[in-house]
This record gives C-alpha cells, structure tokens and sequence, in this order.
C-alpha cells in the first residue's frame, strides 16, 4: 500500500504542470485547431496536435499573450515557405513587396481536406495553405488581424472571400484551377493581390485602394473586365494570357510603372501615357485590340526599357507617333501593326463598299510608299505615294491588304513596314424598293428574311454579274383587331368599335348569317356564333359564343296570346297580367329587327304587319321572369 500511495502522488505531481500547461491557450483557437485535426487532416495524418501542449504542435504559432492567441499558421503540404513570403517567386522583383519575417519553419506534412474555418482565431495575422489540392473551402471572414495569405495548387475551391478585411496586405494564389470567384473588396491596406493559373470570371477588388500590385496571369476563363477606377496607388498591373477585353478605369491609374497586358486577344482601349507615372519601365499590350497609344513624349526619356505594341489596331498617325519617337534605339517589340483604319486612314474592314470607294490616306504622317497586296499576298499594280487606289472594274473585286513603309517623317533609316487589315472591294449594282402594308398576325418573306414588324429592312444579293444589290423593304404592319366579345342575355355584341361585321353560324362551318351585319346580334335559335370584323381591309375572327337559352318560356304564370297565326295586316298580342319591364321583339328568319317595343304599358299590343314580307318570324316577349318565344307566319 505504501507503494501505490507513492505512485498516485507522482502521477498527480506530472498532471498537474500539464493541465496548468493548456490553460495558458485560448480554448476557443485550441477547440479550433483540434475540430480541424478531426474533421480536416487525413486520417493517417494528424501531426502532433494530439500532444496536451499546444505549444508544441506543428505548424503553428501562438503569440505570448495571456491566454496565448494563434498567430500563424504554416500548413504548407510537402515542405516550407522559407525565410519570407513567396521566396524565389516573380513577384519579390517587384521592390515594395518585402519577404515575410517570422515564419515559423518550413511547414509540415498536413493533408487538409474540406472547408477549412478560421473564422474564429481572432489574432490570426498569417496562414500558408499551399499544395492543399484537397480543400473545398476557406472561411476567413472576421479577422480583422489576418494580414498575409498564400493559397496556391488547389483543385476544388471555386470562391474564395477576402472582402472588408481591414488589415490584409497580401493575397497569394497561384495554380487554382478551379477559382472562378475572387472577392477582395473593401481591404483598405491591400496591396498585393496574386492569382495566377485560374479559371475567375468574377474579380471584385472595389474600396480596395492602396493596391500597389495585381498579378493575374494566366487566367483561361471568361474574366472580361478588371475595374481599376480609384486604383491611383497601383504601380504593377500584369495580366498577360488572359481574355480580358477591358480595363476600366486604366487611366486614372497616376502611378502605374510597369503594365503586362500581352496576349489579351480582345483587349480594347486608349492609353494616355500622360496620365501614368512619367518613368514608366514596361509597357506591353501586344496581341490585343488597342486603338490608341498617345503621348509618349510625356515620359522621362531613357525611362522606358521594355516596349510591345505589335499586333494591335492602332491607327497609322498614332503608330506613326510611336515609331518616330522611339526610334532608332529601338529594343522594342512594335513592327508590322495591324491597321484597322481611324483618324487617317478609310479602310474598310468587311464592309461592302462600292466600286468607286477609294483607300485613302492623307494628312501629315503619311507613309513614303503605299503598295497594294491582294489576300494571298500577291502585288497589284505598281506601288505609289498617293496611297490612292481606284477600283472600277467588276474584275477586280475581292480582298486587299496595302503596305506602307517608313510611315510619316521617320528618318530614312528607319524601314518600318506597317500593313493595314485586310478589307474587302465590291461592285455595287442599282437597288430597288418595295413597301408593303400587312395585317397583323401576317409576315413578308425577302429572300431568306422573314418580317412582321413595322419598319425598313434591308437585304443584299450577289447578282449574276457578282456585284451587290440592296433591296429596301418599307413594311407597316396594321394595329391588331380586338376580337373580343361580350354577351348580355342572348346578344353576343363585338368589343371592336368602328368596323364591319358579319355573324357566322360556328355549327354550320361558319356560314354567313343574312342580315347579321350589325355591331350586336341576338340569335333566334340555340347555337353557337362568331363575328368577322373587319378594319382597314384586315378580317379577324372572334371565339364561338354558345347561346342556350333563346326558347326558354319563364313567363308559363302569365298567359301570353299571339293572333292570327299566320298573320296578314295586324298582329295582336295579349298578356293575362301586366309586370314590369316588359318588352316585345320580332325578327325576320335573317336576323333583322321588324319590330321592337321596350316599354309595354298595356295588356294588349297591336302591330302593324300590312309591309313584312312573306315568311317566318320569331316574336320575343321578355320581362323579369324570363322569356317567351312564338314563331310566326305571314
């Protein structure tokens, strides 16, 4: 027994300096890390974190506060970060971005997978998550400390949210093949923003100002725009291979020092290289769509040491202007510019134009010698220095291209070629016009084209002779008809105002009805009807109306009398008892009115019957119980 006492006493006296030990942590960042151990490492791959002293455990670092706060955190797979942040990478040239001190060794052999929550270590200031191919997910939100961050060689992640994180500085990602949402809005002290190899087609960098740096090469996605309005910090912008086709903002950026924007092949827009730093070192927009470049007299000479224009739409002025002032000292990629016409030159693209339309360049920069290639680059002619070429026979259609060599006042060693795009020359042949006018609903087919709007169209045929026709269409397409109805008792009434109707009997294939030709019909016989009506020469149809109740007698308790049957020169009628809002119609067989009386005030009605035509008629007495119905033969 003595023994044992001995023993409870020694393992007593180990526990107790340990569990003091734990206490010095925050348990919130311990719960943390150890819900990664369990829910994010490899099974086979739990790292040290199960020994009791956070303090030893791989890969982190916390900071000597009570309790103690993890402040980094170097899960990079398969080896370290090194000295400083991102060493030997592209981006240490450039000088603002200092290497990280402190990292805390060179990382460890943490095979993370899932969504990886850091949400709540508060006094996180920096994590290396590279060669994580595994993870799905990072959740960063809230800290407010994180200041660095590499994420790089990951397969899964699609959105990654940096937004309104107050004192983040540097964001690295490189190889995330599957990013396609960058969310970096609202850092105020960011500055380094890198992603390369991704596949964004959503970048937000907005509120983001002081950013001094973006790299984003080698993005193969649908990424169209960067927004770099407010962005006057930004000293680096490079984004070569990309397909990005704009950059709003570029020329408010006062600061920019070095733009890598080649191989953007729809890259459109003006660069004012006044509203950049003045000692810009490279500027290269090659393989784009760029249409202007202006100013390079505003730069400090012998600032500029990496040039490339080549490949774009510039104009020949401002190629001219490029050229004349950068030459002879010329390290820089620009020859053969791709010409797509502008403020001096008239060069159609793949517009047909007539065969009198001239190519013609004038102006003061104008090259010494225009030449004129066919497509296959075969001369036509004879070069000349007018740039002036004419077109006039129906044999010389086809495609073109001109040459033109030591554009401008270029001294004379310089023997820059510069070569429009190609364009194309068409004979035009006399048009022709037609107008139509339509009804609603109907359509007029020219050539291949089918229209049933109103407007003016235009077509084009290659005539037998192989020059252009146009054909002009003016087509008006009439207002529709409102073939709408409404029925009151047994009147079926058209809702189109002003028209011309006819009442068809919908159970005897639409058969006209004789006489039905008024706005409102009222059958004499159960069925089913329409109206045709018609506006400005256009007949639409309406729904068939079922009327069911014509020969329904409601009015069996009063005693209805209608002599002589058949009829000659007077009709009489005669009710046992007089009520209220009683009214009698008669309609010929057709349809027509012969007869109407809204107000009956007495018993007895007499009609005078000496003009109806021979034949049958329908006598209508109606009033608040119902309706009676008697045929009638004169």
């Amino acid at each position: 027994m003595k023994k044992f006492y001995t023993l409870v006493l020694l393992f007593g006296l180990i526990l107790l300096p340990t569990k003091n030990l734990k206490a010095q942590f925050d348990p919130g960042d311990v719960a943390i890390l150890e819900n990664m151990m369990n829910n994010n490492f490899a099974v086979s791959n739990l790292l040290n974190w199960n020994d009791p002293n956070p303090g030893n455990w791989l890969g982190v670092a916390w900071n000597t506060a009570t309790p103690r706060r993890v402040v980094q955190l170097d899960l990079l797979d398969e080896g370290g970060w090194g000295a400083g942040a991102g060493a030997g990478s592209s981006h240490n040239t450039l000088p603002f971005i200092k290497a990280y001190p402190g990292w805390i060794g060179n990382g460890v052999d943490a095979a993370l997978i899932g969504n990886i929550d850091l949400s709540g270590l508060a006094e996180l200031y920096a994590v290396d998550l590279r060669r994580q191919d595994s993870i799905t997910g990072l959740n960063v939100s809230g800290l407010n400390n994180l200041e660095y961050v590499m994420f790089a060689r990951n397969n899964f992640t699609t959105d990654l949210d940096f937004s309104n994180l107050p004192n983040l500085q540097q964001i690295h990602m490189t190889s995330m093949s599957a990013l396609t949402m960058l969310n970096a809005s609202n850092c105020p002290r960011l500055k380094l923003l890198k992603s390369k190899n991704n596949t964004l087609t959503s970048f937000n960098i907005s509120g983001s100002d002081s950013l001094q740096a973006i790299v984003i090469n080698y993005g193969d996605s649908g990424l169209n725009a960067i927004d770099l309005m407010g962005k006057t910090e930004l000293q680096y912008l490079w984004m070569r291979y990309n397909d990005i086709q704009s950059l709003p903002g570029i020329n408010t950026c006062s600061n920019l020092y070095s733009l890598k924007a080649a191989y953007n092949d729809n890259l459109q827009g003006s660069y004012n290289l006044s509203n950049y730093d003045p000692n810009l070192y490279k500027f290269s927009i090659a393989d784009g769509k760029a249409t202007s470049v202006t100013n390079w007299l505003a730069l400090t000479p012998g600032s500029l040491a990496a040039l490339n224009v080549s490949y774009n739409e510039l104009t020949l002025t401002n190629a001219t202007q490029v050229f004349n002032e950068l030459w002879p000292n010329n390290n820089y990629g620009g020859s053969d510019q791709t010409r797509y016409g502008g403020d001096s030159i008239y060069v159609p693209t793949t517009v047909n134009h007539s065969a009198e339309a001239l190519i013609d360049i004038s102006g003061s920069d104008v090259a010494s010698t225009f030449t004129l290639f066919s497509a296959l680059g075969v001369q036509v002619g004879a070069p000349n220095t007018t740039g002036i070429f004419g077109f006039p026979a129906v044999a010389d259609t086809g495609e073109y291209y001109i040459e033109m060599t030591n554009p401008g006042a270029a001294p004379l060693s310089n023997f820059t070629a510069l070569t429009t795009n190609n364009f194309w020359v068409r004979c035009a042949a006399p048009g022709s016009s037609q107008t139509f006018t339509i009804c609603d609903g109907d359509s007029v087919v020219v050539g291949t084209s089918v229209y049933s709007t109103t407007g003016i169209y235009q077509n084009a045929y290659t005539l037998a002779s192989g020059c252009d026709s146009i054909v002009t269409t003016d087509l008006t397409v009439q207002a529709p008809i409102d073939v709408s109805t409404s029925v009151t008792g047994i009147t079926i009434s058209s809702n189109q105002m002003g028209a011309t109707y006819q009442w068809v009997d919908c159970d005897n294939s639409n058969a006209s009805i004789a006489g039905a030709t008024d706005e409102s019909y009222e059958p004499t016989a159960n069925g089913n009807y329409a109206v045709e009506v018609t506006v400005n020469g256009c007949t639409q149809t309406s729904a068939c109306v079922a009327i069911t109740t014509v020969s329904i007698d409601a009015l069996a308790s009063s005693g209805v009398r209608v002599y002589p049957n058949p009829v000659s020169d007077a009709l009489s009628i005669e009710l046992d008892a007089l009520n209220k809002n009683t009214s009698i119609t008669i309609l010929s067989v057709e349809g027509k009115k012969v007869y109407e009386s809204s107000e009956i005030t007495s018993t007895k009605t007499t009609v005078d019957t000496k003009s109806w035509k021979k034949g049958l008629y329908i006598v209508s007495i109606k009033n608040e119980q119902g309706t009676k119905t008697v045929k009638l033969v004169k």
